[in-house]
C-alpha cells in the first residue's frame, strides 16, 4: 500500500509527520 501525501488531501502537520518518519527511516 502506498499513499502519495503530496497529491492527497493532507494538512502540513501531518505532511511534516510523514517526512520526519521517512529521515527516521532513512
Amino acid at each position: 500500500m502506498t499513499t502519495d501525501y503530496r497529491t492527497s488531501n493532507i494538512s502540513p502537520r501531518e505532511e511534516n509527520k510523514v517526512k520526519g518518519q521517512e529521515e527516521r527511516i532513512a
